[in-house]
C-alpha cells in the first residue's frame, strides 16, 4: 500500500508542480502560439516609376511610330488620294492612335507627371476624333485643319511627357 500512495503523491505533486509552471508572474496563463511570430522581413523595394514609365512610353511610341511608318508606305502615305482611299486610311490612323493612346493611359507615372500625362492623353483624344471627323469627310478642310492644329498641340504635350520621362524629343 505504501508503493500505491507514493504513487499518487507523486503524480499529485507533478500536477501541482505542472500547474505552478505554467503560469506567468502575473498569475495569467500562457497561451502556446500555434503559428510561430514571423521574423522581421525586408520590406519590398519601391519600384523606380520614372524609369518604369519611361520604358513603357518609349515601347509604346516606338511601336505606335512603326506602325504609323508601315502604314505610311501604303496608299495612305502618297499625298494624293481618292476619297474612298482616303475613308479606309483616316480609321487606321485612328486605330493606331487608339492604341497608344490605350498603352499611355495604363502607365504608372510619378505622381508630379500627372498634369503633363493628363493634358497628353486629352491632345490624343482630340486628334483621334479629328481622325474620326476625316474618315467620314475627307475632304472637310476645316476638319482637316483642326486635325492639323491638334496634332501639333499633341507633339507639344508629348514632348513635355518625353522631357519629365528623361526620353529624346519629337518633331
Amino acid at each position: 500500500m505504501s508503493f500505491r500512495i507514493s504513487r499518487w503523491l507523486l503524480a499529485g505533486t507533478a500536477l501541482v508542480v505542472c500547474a505552478c509552471g505554467s503560469t506567468a508572474s502575473g498569475g495569467a496563463a500562457l497561451t502556446p502560439s500555434a503559428t510561430p511570430t514571423p521574423l522581421p522581413s525586408t520590406p519590398a523595394p519601391t519600384p523606380n516609376l520614372l524609369a518604369n514609365a519611361s520604358a513603357a512610353y518609349l515601347a509604346a511610341a516606338t511601336t505606335a511610330n512603326a506602325a504609323d511608318n508601315a502604314l505610311a508606305k501604303t496608299f495612305c502615305g502618297k499625298t494624293t488620294y481618292t476619297t474612298a482611299q482616303a475613308k479606309t486610311c483616316w480609321p487606321k490612323y485612328a486605330a493606331i492612335e487608339q492604341t497608344f493612346l490605350t498603352a499611355i493611359y495604363a502607365i504608372q507615372y510619378p505622381p508630379a507627371m500627372k498634369v503633363d500625362v493628363d493634358a497628353q492623353i486629352t491632345a490624343v483624344t482630340k486628334i483621334i476624333q479629328g481622325e474620326g471627323a476625316l474618315a467620314v469627310s475627307p475632304s472637310d478642310i476645316a476638319a482637316f485643319n483642326a486635325w492639323r492644329t491638334d496634332t501639333t498641340a499633341g507633339v507639344g504635350a508629348a514632348n513635355i511627357v518625353r522631357h519629365d520621362l528623361g526620353l529624346p524629343q519629337v518633331k
